[in-house]
């Protein structure tokens, strides 16, 4: 399975997704939220509370009803309900962008970024996509996490299946599972090029700033 856009996004895009994955799922493509386990007959349920899956879907109240649509996409294409490409597969299909805060539009104009702004457009898809506004220093931490872990992961020969379960994965699984994620949207191993984005810079505090100027002096000094 590959993806169906005609373009790769980049590191930074794939990686601001990934970071709300973690405060969404984990990155487990099989977690019910809170771990309650919804009975397979109540799935497309409108009226059932509860997200499922990487982007934990929600349905609510019976008017918002993504958790319904995603298994009836998944099912109507013969796919296991557990099945993160696919799921990904769909979020392309589905192309949900709820509040337009910011500048892109949809989903796709998303996608195809060339912002190498890795909190930033963590924060877009936060609000945008998911449409909460919750751990957003969490998603934008981790989305970082993501993207260092990708750059220098994304061709590992021991990364091939996905972790998942009803469970909470420990950040090793969900690196596992950004790498794949990775892999999925660019169609191979092969990151997008040219360019291959910069490494996030790493701030540096005031205080931290004068300790490192203030050691190099006494080392000067000596």
């Amino acid at each position: 399975m590959s993806s169906p856009l005609g373009f790769k996004p980049t590191l930074n895009v794939i990686s601001a997704i990934c970071g709300n994955f973690w405060v969404e799922s984990h990155g487990s493509p099989s977690i019910y939220e809170n771990l309650d386990v919804i009975p397979p007959a109540d799935m497309t349920n409108n009226y059932v509370y509860g997200g499922y899956g990487l982007g934990q879907w929600t349905n609510k109240n019976g008017t918002l009803t993504r958790r319904t649509q995603l298994i009836q996409w998944l099912d109507a294409h013969n796919y296991s309900w557990a099945d993160g490409e696919a799921q990904l597969e769909y979020l392309i299909s589905e192309n949900y962008w709820h509040n337009n805060v910011g500048s892109y539009l949809s989903l796709t104009d998303f996608l195809s970024s060339s912002s190498t702004n890795t909190t930033d457009l963590a924060y877009q898809y936060m609000r945008n996509w998911e449409g909460v506004r919750s751990f957003e220093e969490t998603r934008k931490t981790y989305a970082n996490k993501a993207y260092n872990y990708i750059d220098s992961h994304y061709d590992d020969p021991n990364i091939t299946i996905w972790a998942k379960g009803n469970r909470w994965l420990s950040e090793s699984e969900w690196k596992n599972n950004c790498v794949l994620i990775a892999r999925w949207f660019w169609d191979d191993q092969t990151p997008p090029a040219p360019p291959d984005p910069p490494t996030p810079v790493i701030e540096i505090s005031p205080e931290m700033l004068m300790a490192i100027l203030t050691k190099r002096r006494h080392s000067f000094l000596k």
